[in-house]
């Protein structure tokens, strides 16, 4: 077996508690006792990439379709019908347990993804991407209101050697080159001031947020079912294949168009659909084995003390120590409790290709309380006793091998487009500010697929606010993250992907092309990044 090409299987059904989860209302929710036989699209997996595609099918008006069924009882001719299916509870993978950052990727290896990819401009593009998608949710995070302990106070990233410090100089340099800005430079003075006494020698502060994440993807799901989403949640998906004859012949005429997919669950329910979306990041090759090595799960650990041990005011921003290896927030600053993460580096195996989040591993556990005696914590007053009186958890994500989660039509690895299949998977830790905008792009796909030629051409949608390729970097500017006054280069508009069938509505702003499943994509695993991002300990890798 090569590297990586294990089956991630199912989700463990005992997952280890994440704290984010305590008072989950959709835990147990289903929208009736049995799944509908036939529903126009299926989406699997209920974190932010699944209730982000549900959202814009159902709720925003620039991708909703047209006419929605709320259930199966409806003749078919009302509309079509959305259903969603999760696994465990809804939001308990990896957006339900991560460490609560909304952290745009911004000047951190800016210089050794340029090497890996041979492209300064694809680094530069990657980064505009996330860092406008960052501001989408926090704008849409207070346009409606969402009570998700959301601030938007940066991240600082703190170094402990002078050449750690000296070498992220010479990264934000190289961005701050390409127009990414935003960053703010601590010295060693800075940060005596801020921590006390520490063995700092600089840090840096980026543009980046802190989330309930949870609470963010509740909502949205919340706004999806009153708009017309059935939702089941504990129904794993075991299996995607396309509908025998007989099986097309017991479904009513007017779906018998183009592919016909039949859904098959862990307890032997099937559902027949058009549209399947793949939304299960680190659990996609499970049902599409093309994809392994492409996606594959790396294991997180997050721990969290007592709420009594940390209600002290510790800081408003993300903390981010070793380069990103470890990470922390204080939950609804400053009475909340610490979020603690990382340390993956402690594991022989990195916590690669691991796809159990029911247990915690000790070595993690060990070395996570060692940074507690940081002195970026002092103000915890932990002593000993108090060092094990935590809550800890594990989640998955889902790295891929080039770094760029895979959004669009699900594509295999002999070259064949699935019709009627797509997915959006593999956001490699980065998905807060990828996977809003990424299921907007699916749902705009789906839209698509149900309309006629003659009707994509007619779609105007906002042309006062048109937001082409050519016009992307001025999108960027009014965002105050990107700072023309140090660009010195400029990002080539052919990187970005056209919007729509026709490009016709060019309201939202792009994602980029090599985001999109291939078959060149799909024949190659591209391995250039790896040794810049703790993948494998042994970098002689057998592919």
């Amino acid at each position: 077996m090569g590297l990586f090409e294990r089956d991630p299987g199912l989700p463990s059904k005992n997952p280890s508690r994440s704290a984010w989860l305590d008072e989950n209302p959709l835990k147990n929710y289903k929208h009736s006792d049995s799944l509908p036989s036939y529903s126009d699209v299926v989406i699997i997996g209920s974190g932010f990439s699944g209730a982000s595609t549900s959202y814009h099918l159902l709720v925003d008006p620039r991708t909703r379709l047209s006419n929605i069924r709320r259930s199966a009882d409806q003749p078919l001719s009302d509309g079509k019908l959305v259903t969603l299916l999760e696994a465990r509870e809804a939001c308990s993978g990896a957006t339900g347990r991560n460490g609560g950052h909304l952290i745009p990727a911004n000047y951190r290896d800016f210089i050794a993804d340029t090497e890996a990819f041979n492209s300064p401009m694809r680094v530069a593009a990657i980064r505009y991407m996330e860092q406008i998608g960052a501001l989408e949710v926090r704008n849409f995070i207070i346009e409606n209101k969402i009570d998700c302990e959301f601030r938007f106070e940066g991240n600082l990233q703190v170094y402990s050697t002078q050449a750690d410090f000296d070498h992220a100089l010479k990264n934000l340099e190289a961005a701050r080159s390409w127009g990414i800005g935003g960053q703010q430079v601590y010295t060693r003075q800075d940060l005596q001031n801020l921590f006390g006494p520490n063995e700092n020698f600089g840090g840096i502060k980026i543009p980046g947020g802190q989330v309930f994440p949870a609470k963010l993807i509740w909502f949205m799901l919340f706004q999806a079912i009153n708009a017309g989403l059935n939702l089941y949640t504990n129904t794993p998906v075991t299996k995607v294949a396309l509908a025998t004859r007989e099986e097309r012949q017991n479904l009513p005429s007017n779906v018998q168009n183009g592919n016909l997919w039949c859904v098959t669950t862990e307890s032997g329910e099937k559902i027949y659909t058009s549209k399947v979306v793949h939304a299960t990041n680190a659990y996609a090759s499970h049902i599409l084995p093309d994809y392994r090595t492409h996606i594959f799960p790396v294991r997180a650990q997050v721990l969290s003390p007592a709420a009594e041990y940390t209600n002290n005011r510790l800081f408003p921003f993300g903390l981010s120590l070793r380069h990103g290896l470890e990470y922390a927030i204080q939950r609804d600053y400053p009475n909340g409790a610490l979020i603690l993460g990382g340390r993956r580096t402690s594991s022989k195996s990195l916590e690669v290709d691991t796809a159990d989040d029911s247990v915690v591993n000790p070595n993690l556990s060990r070395d996570l309380r060692e940074d507690f005696k940081k002195p970026e914590f002092s103000h915890l007053g932990l002593d000993p006793q108090n060092l094990y009186n935590v809550r800890e958890w594990t989640g998955i994500m889902g790295f891929s091998d080039d770094t760029l989660p895979y959004v669009g039509e699900v594509v295999t690895r002999s070259g064949e487009t699935l019709e009627g299949q797509y997915i959006l998977a593999g956001f490699t830790g980065h998905g807060m500010p990828k996977c809003f905008r990424c299921g907007r792009e699916i749902a705009r796909l789906i839209k698509e697929s149900f309309m006629t030629p003659e009707e994509i051409r007619n779609i105007k949608y906002n042309s006062n606010q048109s937001v082409n390729p050519a016009s992307f970097e001025a999108i960027i500017e009014r965002s105050q993250i990107y700072n023309p006054t140090s660009a010195v280069n400029q990002i080539d508009s052919s990187l970005w992907a056209s919007i729509g069938t026709t490009n016709a509505d060019t309201w939202d702003f792009p994602i980029l092309k090599v985001m999109h499943p291939t078959p060149d994509r799909m024949r190659t695993v591209n391995t250039s990044t790896w040794k810049n991002r703790d993948i494998i300990p042994d970098l002689q890798s057998n592919l």
